[in-house]
This record gives C-alpha cells, structure tokens and sequence, in this order.
C-alpha cells in the first residue's frame, strides 16, 4: 500500500449541445398586393412608417422545434423557446420570394422600452453563399440537379437579452416592379408590432 497521496479524479465536463448558442429564424412574409390594396402608396420618410393592424397581410413563421405557441389564439403574438445569447434572425419575403414585389426589413425596437428589453439591439447582417443551389434551367423539367451559383442572403439580427415578453416594432420597405418590369422601385414604408414571448 503507497503512503504517496493521490488528489481525487475529476471528471471531465462535456459542453452540453442543450444549451449551444443556437439561431432561431423567424420568416416575416407579406401580402404586398393586400397591404397596397388596403394601404396604398406612401411618400413617408423610412423614420415614419405607415402602421399596419396585426393581421393585414403578415404571417410570422418560427421553426417548430422552437415554436410554443400563441397568446390569446393571436397569430400575432408568437410564444417560442430560445436560451439568453442566442440569435434571432428576422427574415423578410413577398409571396414571390421578392422576385416580383420585394420586402427589405430595416428596423426592429421593442415599443416600450425598458431595463429588461428582450432583446439586444438589431442590425443588418448578410451572408455571401458561393455555391447557393438554385434549379438548373437547362434540365427541364425539373431542374435538377442544381447549379450552384454566388448568392447573398441578408437577415435582422440580435441577439436574446432576456426571457420574457415584449410588443415590437417591426419596420419594413416595400418595393414594386417599375413599367417595364426590371427594376424594383419603393412603394412605401411600413410597421407592425407582434408581441413575441421567448421562454
């Protein structure tokens, strides 16, 4: 028997995947030819948004692996898990995928703010995919297999302060097709404000 002391093993600690800073993607799709129907064109400044009711022409779409629910049975006002330091990153998207009419998403600010806001600051963020798949045009009918080409992607991000509940404003750029329908020109600015729950 050794009179040597031995220090007691320690395990090592595996990082745990559960609690991974991860991205939550919400997609915002709008009904641009609802909002124009109702709303019409706008001449305001970007700082001053014409205000939409929750439910005219927007859908907000979280994965299901984070979804929890809704308040109130209010599409509007989405409940979904997230951990403090992950990243929402907000989409936006006509129903032609902005091929047609175009969506940019340019602000996002907690309504009433206070000391324990949801979410840090919001900002643009792009990412470039050098072999993004789109269909190969020359293998009709199905267009596969893909062609990979250059693409970039751009999204609104910030990152998860706290857990809890907050009423947003969410500010949005509307663009058409010009007459001869090659450029995208601006129709006008607009907002909204869910109420989103993060537990």
């Amino acid at each position: 028997m050794s009179n040597s002391a031995q220090a007691p093993s320690q395990a090592k600690a595996k990082p745990s995947s559960k609690i991974a800073a991860t991205t939550v993607n919400l997609m915002t799709i709008v009904d641009t030819d609802l909002i124009k129907k109702i709303y019409g064109p706008n001449q305001n400044s970007k700082d001053n948004p014409v205000g939409l009711g929750h439910h005219e022409g927007i859908t907000l779409i979280c994965p299901k692996a984070n979804y929890l629910g809704e308040n109130n049975n209010d599409s509007a006002q989405i409940i979904f898990k997230a951990n403090v330091g992950d990243t929402v990153s907000f989409w936006g998207s006509s129903l032609s995928g902005n091929s047609e009419d175009a969506v940019i998403i340019y602000n996002i600010y907690p309504v009433n703010p206070n000391p324990n806001n949801v979410f840090n600051y919001f900002h643009q963020d792009r990412e470039s995919r050098t072999g993004a798949a789109v269909p190969d045009e020359n293998r009709q009918p199905e267009g596969l297999p893909a062609q990979h080409v250059a693409r970039d992607f751009y999204t609104f991000d910030s990152k998860v302060a706290n857990k809890g509940i907050e009423s947003m404003g969410i500010s949005f750029a509307l663009y058409t097709l010009d007459d001869i329908r090659e450029n995208h020109v601006l129709y006008g600015y607009y907002w909204w404000d869910p109420t989103l729950e993060i537990k």
